[in-house]
């Protein structure tokens, strides 16, 4: 290992060490990534000067291959076989607009309420009534997508101790809001809407401890069980009569990522369904941006920077490019306190470093991708 300078780096080379974030609450890039251009571009935007990289001296990366193949073994056949058969599909595009103001957890109390029985009715029985899923979200869809202030709606959805329940809402509302800005036909919208709600319906299988701890604090033992939610959610939908395959998809892939580095198919960017793509960015921008039972609470913006640190990677580039560009609007004009203490309001955002925008603070212009040492310490919603 070695430590050399951010501009001595090169594409190619080998992180021996982690790089977090300026308050050191996220991992921007994991040990044994593999620098490209774009890295470098967006480390030399940063407060980072020098970073660690194997050298040759250092041990070989871990065989993924044979990992792999001892993952591959474990999976059931009847998995593997219908996985094979997935193809990615070209939606056709359209707007769909949805109206109402009032925030959906008021408006659709029942329907809510009748959708989170099913999900607890998992822990008795293996299928789920497919049928009222599907009306529940046609009926919360229009309100789902009626504008483009997905954020607000975000911030605003009660939050109680049903945090699966709670968070597949959250992400269903999301999913169905990128659909909609990657232009998806209606149809396609209430798939994605629908997937989003059912993608991690396998966690109702897992017992509740697991659950509530935190990735870091379970043993390798809880770690192995959590990692079978995706097929125990996939099984439950396989079980179900009527469940399209591309809903079924993402809730086996919704932990795949696209450099091969998930689970539990290690599965690489072509293989992996469109939908699941949309699922895995929603999944993890929403427990970055929540406080439990897993989530660090982070604003949403540093959110947005550790997707933008992982597209390609983990993430596909032009769904966290849609994502980051609304969360941009959704910034705009918001006020922000820096860590000198100054208030400012933001009037730009790039989004390719959507957690350094240039704001306006009192009579001068200060732009955060030039002025290094000063960053946004929070965000002032109202």
């Amino acid at each position: 290992m070695k430590t050399i300078n951010v501009d001595q780096l090169e594409p190619g080379m080998i992180l021996a060490q982690s790089i977090n974030n300026e308050g050191n609450a996220l991992e921007l890039l994991s040990r044994e990534t593999i620098i490209t251009n774009r890295h470098i571009d967006l480390l030399k935007n940063t407060s980072i000067t020098e970073v660690k990289i194997k050298d040759e001296k250092d041990e070989t990366s871990v065989d993924l291959d044979s990992i792999h193949q001892e993952i591959q073994k474990e999976i059931d056949t009847e998995i593997d076989h219908v996985l094979r058969s997935v193809v990615n599909q070209n939606m056709r595009i359209n707007v769909l607009t949805g109206e109402n103001a009032l925030p959906i957890d008021e408006r659709h109390k029942e329907v809510i309420q009748e959708t989170k029985e099913i999900f607890n009715d998992l822990v008795d029985v293996e299928t789920i009534n497919i049928h009222k899923v599907e009306k529940n979200v046609k009926k919360m869809l229009p309100d789902m997508i009626r504008n483009n202030d997905v954020m607000m709606r975000l911030s605003q959805l009660e939050k109680s101790d049903a945090y699966t329940f709670e968070h597949s809402l959250r992400v269903s509302i999301l999913a169905s809001n990128i659909a909609k800005w990657l232009e998806y036909d209606q149809k396609y919208i209430e798939e994605v809407a629908q997937a989003g709600l059912l993608f991690d319906i396998g966690k109702m299988k897992l017992p509740q401890y697991i659950l509530n701890k935190k990735e870091e604090d379970r043993t390798t033992e809880e770690e192995a069980i959590y990692k079978k939610h995706p097929q125990l959610g996939y099984n439950i939908l396989l079980r179900t009569s009527g469940v399209l395959s591309s809903v079924k998809y993402a809730a086996l892939q919704h932990h795949e990522r696209m450099d091969g580095s998930g689970f539990p198919l290690r599965l690489k960017s072509g293989q992996i369904h469109e939908y699941a793509k949309i699922i895995m960015v929603c999944d993890v921008f929403d427990k970055l941006i929540s406080d439990v039972p897993q989530g660090k609470g982070l604003s949403k913006m540093e959110a947005a920077e550790y997707l933008n640190w992982n597209t390609n990677s983990s993430f596909d580039a032009r769904i966290v490019y849609v994502l980051i560009k609304k969360i941009s609007e959704y910034m705009l004009a918001k006020k922000a306190v820096l860590n000198t203490g100054e208030v400012g309001k933001i009037i730009y955002v790039n989004v390719n470093h959507p957690t350094r925008p240039t704001l306006q603070v009192g009579g001068r212009i200060v732009d955060l991708v030039k002025e290094k040492k000063l960053k946004i310490v929070k965000i002032i919603e109202s």
